[in-house]
């Protein structure tokens, strides 16, 4: 819903529950649309306002810890598609062909880091 918010398009992204620095945070991979031009800052920094507009918890997080608890990774044009791709040709069921959104496996997280950065 705070991704919707923010209005960046997108192709599609996953969002993982990860330590960083000894700090937890929510790491976002993201596939932009071509006509996007967000930069990962950007795209991070929207997303933090809409999560703290939308959670009061969220907003408590920033002032605690003292940082933004939001990573934004940007994917390669094609990173899912190319997923697709080899979902299908390695025979996935229709309910795996694309990457649960929340918390993916680590497999399935470096698949699409590996397809982003031969896409790059």
């Amino acid at each position: 819903k705070a991704l919707l918010a923010t209005g960046i398009h997108f192709e599609d992204w996953v969002l993982c529950k990860e330590i960083g620095q000894n700090e937890p945070l929510l790491h976002l991979y993201i596939e932009t649309r071509p006509e996007e031009q967000a930069t990962a800052t950007e795209i991070r920094d929207e997303l933090h306002r809409e999560l703290k507009h939308l959670n009061a918890e969220y907003g408590n997080i920033e002032s605690m810890l003292g940082f933004v608890p939001v990573r934004v990774t940007l994917l390669a044009a094609g990173t899912f598609a190319r997923y697709l791709q080899y979902q299908l040709q390695h025979g996935a069921e229709l309910a795996h062909l694309k990457p649960m959104r929340i918390q993916p496996a680590t497999a399935i997280l470096q698949r699409l880091l590996r397809f982003s950065e031969e896409s790059a």
